[in-house]
């Protein structure tokens, strides 16, 4: 996804607190939802705009 990013001059900011509550998760489903958010992040954000993870 960070070629798709900076093609369109985005920056991703990942805001993860170190109190972050964690949870066991297929990682195969994982990474198909942020793989999925960060696509339609890029879609959605205007040129030059900040995609923040949290």
């Amino acid at each position: 996804m960070q070629l798709h990013a900076h093609k369109a001059e985005l920056h991703f900011v990942l805001d993860v607190p170190e109190s972050a509550r964690f949870a066991e998760v297929a990682d195969t489903r994982l990474r198909q939802v942020i793989y999925i958010l960060q696509s339609n992040a890029i879609k959605f954000t205007d040129l030059g705009g900040t995609i923040t993870l949290r």
